[in-house]
């Protein structure tokens, strides 16, 4: 929305419109802004020291107010800032439209928001011009320079403020960026070198006149930005733009449309392409955080070396796991004067029956309670693979002869190259030659067949019973 209002346009008297060829030089610019700075001075200290009250009782509301919950901080920091920005504006009021206390101040209220608006485009646009190989951005902050007083003096609004900001640059983009330039080093080189010296002499000191002298120098540079750097900034930036207006005098007044597709792009990508960037920035971390705790194996090894290691792993366990188990039988054998069998009920010990296979046989051993409330089971019983009790085992076996006083405990290994079968004597040579339901382990007690038996005692092979599959355990 733009409205037409009375506003004096900025034309040097000694310098009338479209009379000047080129840019005033730095020194001129510097020299104008200084005198014109010192005749503004009471008028812009006066506008700046509300805002500074406000932000002195925010600031000291945060530090000291220990009741204070995180909301209320919050607010008292937003009302500090937008009262500066309300400040602010009511500085560019005074220095371009020579407007008083209130008046200043009233603009400064009718612009806020609007310039805040008009801030969040142009740093949208300019972030987005810098995802589109840099200079565009670097481009646009040229550009945007003088949006200020394309709000405050000239009255525009949205994107027809950043596109006349524009339009005052355009043919001069070279000689104002080294304007710019100059000006930002000359009200940052004081600050900047307050900065140093606290940081490479003054800080982290224990000496109380040291920390005095140091707090003493930042108050100092706050000072010195608030009421000088960034009002003479501002009038600086003025003089430039008056200097521009007068050699485009057919500008004022006018609104250019070239541009605003463009601005428009590049404000879309300022907002998605943080978005992109930190959503590729997640997911480059997982990726980087998984290759760091698990690296990438070697492919052509991998499925080889893991299928052996696991199967000299579950070798081992199910040779551990009959030893135990014999422990158990040895157990029930002390107390009974068998291998089961059925259980020990009341610490009375059954008639001998045959137990039906390892299931049984653990069953029964878990209720006479020796103190036995698990027992182990070959590693590769898996309860969703049907076929686990029937390809590898996936169990162990259990058989005794008709009395009780004989057992062979039975495994099949993975590898029937295992060492262990280079030491043991298996314990019946006419072992097994059938499984109720199967027939998978047709054979003896040997590779891939690994079999424990009680020690000192034997019995013909014969007399076994048949080792049936247990149900999955």
């Amino acid at each position: 929305m733009d409205q037409e209002i009375a506003i004096p346009k900025p034309f040097p008297e000694n310098n009338p419109a479209g009379t000047q060829q080129s840019l005033n030089s730095v020194g001129q610019l510097l020299s104008d802004s200084w005198r014109f700075y010192k005749e503004r001075f009471g008028a812009i200290t006066k506008l700046l020291i509300f805002p500074l009250i406000i932000m002195g009782v925010s600031w000291g509301t945060m530090q000291y107010g220990a009741s204070v919950n995180v909301f209320a901080i919050d607010l008292l920091s937003f009302i500090g800032d937008f009262a500066m920005v309300i400040g602010v504006i009511a500085v560019v009021s005074t220095i371009a439209r020579g407007t008083g206390f209130i008046e200043s101040y009233r603009n400064g209220f009718r612009f806020s928001f609007e310039l805040l608006w008009i801030g969040l485009l142009s740093g949208l646009a300019i972030l987005g011009g810098y995802f589109m190989l840099i200079i565009p951005g670097i481009m646009m902050m040229v550009w945007f320079s003088f949006i200020l007083f394309t709000v405050v003096v000239e009255n525009k609004w949205g994107l027809n403020a950043l596109t006349q900001s524009r339009e005052w640059t355009r043919g001069y983009w070279w000689p104002i960026a080294w304007r710019m330039i100059m000006i930002w080093i000359l009200t940052t080189v004081i600050p900047l070198a307050i900065f140093i010296l606290n940081s490479l002499f003054l800080g982290s000191t224990d000496n109380a006149i040291l920390s005095i002298i140091s707090d003493c120098l930042f108050l100092f540079r706050d000072l010195f930005i608030v009421f000088f750097a960034s009002p003479f900034h501002i009038v600086y930036l003025y003089k430039l733009y008056e200097n521009l207006v007068v050699l485009k005098p057919s500008l004022s007044g006018e609104q250019s449309k070239s541009g605003r597709g463009f601005f428009k792009i590049s404000i879309v990508l300022g907002i998605l392409a943080p978005i992109a960037l930190f959503i590729t920035f997640m997911l480059f971390g997982v990726s980087v955080m998984e290759h760091a705790v698990m690296p990438s194996p070697d492919l052509s090894t991998a499925s080889t070396t893991t299928d052996t290691t696991a199967s000299n792993d579950n070798d081992a366990q199910r040779i551990s796991d009959l030893h135990k188990i014999q422990t158990m039988l040895e157990l029930y054998y002390a107390k009974c004067g068998n291998y089961p069998g059925g259980a020990i009920k009341n610490g009375v010990c059954p008639a001998y029956s045959d137990a039906h296979g390892y299931d049984g046989m653990v069953n029964a051993i878990i209720d006479s309670n020796l103190g036995v409330n698990v027992a182990p089971n070959d590693p590769r019983n898996n309860p969703n693979d049907p076929m686990s009790s029937l390809v590898r085992g996936g169990h162990y076996f259990y058989s005794t002869d008709g009395d009780g006083s004989y057992y062979i405990l039975a495994a099949l290994l993975d590898d029937k190259n295992n060492p262990i079968f280079s030491e043991y004597s298996a314990p019946s040579s006419s072992y097994l030659t059938s499984m109720e339901g199967t027939s998978v382990w047709l054979g003896d007690c040997t590779a891939p067949a690994y079999c424990v038996a009680p020690k000192n005692r034997s019995i013909d092979s014969s007399q076994l019973r048949y080792i049936s599959p247990p149900s999955i355990y």
